[in-house]
């Protein structure tokens, strides 16, 4: 970690520092998963497949806290000294919420036609109470192929 890192880890409220490390554990977690096991053998672990048993219309905790736990996953996947894309993070901030008592929805998508119209484009985002969480940034140029409740 740089030492900027570090001044700026003093700087925030002992909640939030907790919420960050907690995202870094889990980013190491989900990380490993994806790069150590083929998807078959961890794909439970991130919700049921293509469900609608579950509806997620009432929020159970509030805004300011999904917002927080957001801060903390997309903070710690650019600090930690691993790449940790767009599929670990959807996969850190759904445990993140699950563990709170927040059900969420995380989709797999593709985009044909990148690398210079080469091959196919993977991403993966989190939604929570009709708000992206984690991957939103580009996620509307994504056809959505899988969501796990």
């Amino acid at each position: 970690m740089k030492v900027t890192t570090l001044k700026k880890l003093r700087q925030i409220k002992s909640t939030e520092l907790l919420l960050w490390i907690e995202a870094c554990m889990l980013l190491a977690i989900a990380r490993f998963l994806v790069w150590a096991f083929p998807f078959k053998y961890w794909v439970k672990l991130i919700g049921e497949s293509m469900s609608t048993s579950r509806v997620h219309k009432q929020p159970k905790i509030s805004q300011e806290k999904r917002f927080r736990i957001a801060w903390a996953v997309k903070s710690a996947a650019y600090h930690v000294p691993w790449q940790a894309l767009c599929l670990p993070q959807a996969m850190t901030a759904k445990w993140m919420l699950g563990f709170r008592g927040q059900s969420s929805k995380l989709y797999l998508g593709v985009k044909s036609g990148s690398n210079n119209g080469q091959g196919m484009a993977a991403h993966a985002w989190l939604s929570c109470c009709e708000g992206v969480i984690t991957g939103g940034d580009v996620e509307q140029e994504f056809v959505s192929v899988s969501h796990f409740i």
